[in-house]
């Protein structure tokens, strides 16, 4: 088994402090807010909209819904 780091699109130093996959989405919990992956973690991009608090520590699916918090 290898690692690779896929952070394009993630803050620099930035920490992640969850991730959750659903369907072929997987997101991210950060001290910046929620990040989304559409190809694996390859590449990232802020998923924050209507977010007032940005620090996200952890994240769960329930019927299609993303909870953050």
């Amino acid at each position: 088994m290898t690692w690779t780091q896929h952070t394009s699109g993630l803050p620099s130093g930035n920490i992640v402090y969850s991730i959750l996959s659903h369907d072929n989405l997987v997101f991210a919990g950060t001290v910046d807010g929620v990040y989304l992956s559409q190809d694996n973690g390859s590449n990232w991009q802020e998923f924050n909209s209507g977010m007032e608090e940005k620090i996200i520590l952890s994240l769960a699916f329930d019927d299609n819904i993303l909870f953050a918090g």
